[in-house]
């Protein structure tokens, strides 16, 4: 039999030693919830920020003498309405503008190439040591040298 202190130190190390797995079990669990729930409550907060914003239109029509189901009626009509427009007119600039950026990457990555080799000719042109294909030069640690730049 343990005597009592030495008992108590050991249900000590015990406990702290099953509470780590158990903090970092507990914060993946609601990590995986959190991400499984993203796409409701990515919903809920848009349609709060919407409703929060279109209160407000709501609000003065009230103010004017509407009644608010009526207000709430207008307020969202004219939301529909400009949002729906916004989105006949800008979808079709928008595609057209990727489109146009899809096209111009392989063009800006053969500039990049070409840009890199222009580089990496300069730097064997002028003995630098490294270079963009061999990933640098690399840092020799000797206790007699220092430290300095070895050409690989």
């Amino acid at each position: 039999m343990l005597p009592p202190a030495s008992l108590n130190r050991l249900l000590r190390w015990l406990l702290l030693a099953l509470l780590f797995p158990l903090i970092c079990l507990n914060g993946w669990l609601s990590f995986k919830v959190v991400q499984f729930f993203q796409p409701l409550v990515t919903s809920l907060m848009l349609a709060a920020l919407l409703a929060f914003l279109l209160n407000t239109p709501v609000y003065f029509l009230q103010k004017q003498g509407l009644r608010r189901p009526w207000a709430a009626a207008i307020v969202a009509a004219i939301a529909i309405v400009t949002l729906g427009s916004l989105g006949v007119t800008l979808v079709p600039a928008l595609s057209d503008d990727v489109r146009e950026v899809a096209q111009l990457v392989p063009a800006v990555a053969r500039f990049g190439a070409s840009a890199a080799s222009s580089v990496e000719n300069l730097a064997q042109h002028n003995r630098l040591p490294g270079g963009l294909e061999s990933g640098g030069g690399r840092t020799e640690r000797s206790p007699a040298a220092g430290n300095r730049v070895v050409c690989g």
